[in-house]
């Protein structure tokens, strides 16, 4: 295995995503992409975790347990910018 390079851009972690995606007001679609950015790498990082791990501790249950969480919360956060009247994505 390589040694991760330091020069390279690491994605911003979720968490980043899921702030500017409430802080964006003005702009939903903008929200959105925040939102479907973070469920991708949440999504990431679960599939990394099932491939890691053969035997389930309870740490890392609940680590994916939260995990799953924080990708529903998003998913709803993209449903209720969806269904706002004033912002009229129909």
């Amino acid at each position: 295995m390589l040694p991760p390079n330091p020069g390279a851009p690491s994605p911003p972690p979720p968490a980043a995503h899921l702030y500017l995606a409430q802080l964006s007001d003005d702009d939903p679609r903008m929200a959105l992409k925040h939102f479907a950015a973070a469920v991708d790498i949440l999504t990431l990082q679960l599939k990394g975790k099932d491939r890691a791990a053969a035997d389930i501790n309870s740490t890392t249950k609940n680590d994916e347990d939260e995990t799953r969480r924080t990708i529903v919360r998003a998913l709803i956060g993209q449903v209720e910018i969806w269904m706002d009247p004033a912002y009229d994505l129909w």
